[in-house]
């Protein structure tokens, strides 16, 4: 039985531990936060000497549960994932992240010859966006003669919304701030450029429902390199309800945003930290929510102009408890982490999942776990 280490077993730590679990894997949760910690171990019903409640910092720590594991999650700050990169390779643990970051990412491939060397493979991004979506991304070319654009649209959202926002939260209220805050990379006439985050509103269309889309970080992750050459357009908006985006830009405007300290009553008070506060107060907290994705892929099937479009509308699952949100970003890494311990792909190193998983395969695994995703070739429109 293989044993995977999950650093960090918040919402979607929590899901992906779910998830080995049900497939036949003995399970180390490691956590800096009591009840993060007892929650998990209580929901995947673990004796108490499975969890540790540790500073994700302290490397001799996490080295030291690495080298218990044959597969580890980095479920926690995207910041530390170079670190924790270096020390799996350290202990030939194979991994995957939720990553986030393109920096960061770009940093971790830094490492590849010597994840190559220690004949491990290392997966950064997993998860839906960035993450799933860049797979389809590559299926969708691949099932083309030829592509010239690539455009993802997505997001997680509460069945029920509620005013003035219309959204809940899904995952950190952290991570939540950094996509509204950081730059979205993008191929616009083949080149790679930089869209700032709420810019390119548009009105989407899908099944029924009305949605605006808009551009936030971290989506595209390495698909601008993988596809630079290939792809013209190449770019991920985030779906929200009509409205959200204008309410976060005046949040923006007003410097509620903003990190540095302001003087207010002798005090010094962190603006970027008081609205993080305040939404982790007042959006609802897990609501039963759907997630929302469409993968167009625009090119030719002989001389005929072909659109590859995947669509998927996933619900929260009642029976259990997982939000959509969980399903859709945490069941992508678990299925990518258990193929790496497994030895189904055929190189190590820091690897680019677009290049090295097949997207026919993982649509088949995530819907063994209820999550379909529907694909189709049509002529453009």
């Amino acid at each position: 039985m293989a044993v995977f280490l999950i650093l960090g077993v918040g919402r979607q730590g929590l899901a992906a531990a779910w998830d080995l679990q049900q497939h036949g894997g003995d399970l180390i949760l490691a956590d800096q936060h009591a009840p993060t910690l007892r929650q998990a171990l209580d929901k995947l019903q673990l004796p108490d000497d499975r969890g540790h409640l540790i500073d994700f910092s302290d490397e001799g720590t996490v080295r030291g549960l690495m080298q218990q594991a044959d597969g580890a999650l980095f479920a926690a700050d995207y910041a530390l994932n170079v670190a924790l990169t270096r020390l799996a390779i350290e202990t030939n643990t194979y991994a995957v992240d939720f990553g986030g970051n393109h920096d960061v990412v770009y940093q971790q491939h830094v490492l590849n010859d010597q994840a190559r060397n220690a004949g491990i493979g290392i997966i950064p991004d997993a998860g839906l966006t960035p993450g799933l979506a860049g797979i389809l991304v590559a299926g969708g070319v691949k099932s083309l003669d030829s592509a010239h654009s690539a455009r993802i649209r997505v997001g997680g959202l509460p069945q029920e919304p509620k005013p003035p926002l219309n959204y809940g939260l899904l995952f950190s209220v952290r991570g939540l701030t950094n996509e509204y805050l950081e730059e979205s990379v993008v191929l616009s006439h083949g080149k790679r450029e930089i869209r700032m985050p709420l810019t390119g509103l548009e009105t989407v269309q899908f099944r029924g429902n009305v949605f605006e889309a808009f551009y936030t970080s971290g989506g595209t992750s390495t698909l601008p390199e993988t596809f630079a050459g290939v792809l013209h357009t190449l770019d991920c908006k985030t779906l929200r309800y009509p409205g959200h985006a204008e309410l976060m830009r005046f949040a923006f405007d007003i410097g509620l945003m903003g990190d540095e300290p302001l003087p207010i009553n002798g005090d010094r008070v962190n603006p970027r930290q008081v609205f993080e506060t305040l939404l982790a107060k007042h959006l609802p907290h897990d609501p039963p929510d759907t997630t929302w994705l469409r993968v167009r892929v625009e090119g030719k099937q002989g001389n005929t102009p072909m659109d590859a479009i995947y669509e998927m509308v996933d619900q929260f699952d009642e029976t259990t408890g997982l939000t959509s949100m969980q399903r859709t970003t945490a069941f992508p890494a678990s299925i990518l982490l258990k193929m790496l311990v497994d030895g189904e792909f055929a190189e190590d190193g820091v690897l680019y999942q677009e290049r090295v998983v097949d997207a026919q395969r993982l649509m088949k695994r995530l819907a063994e776990r209820g999550v379909i995703i529907d694909f189709e070739l049509t002529p453009s429109v």
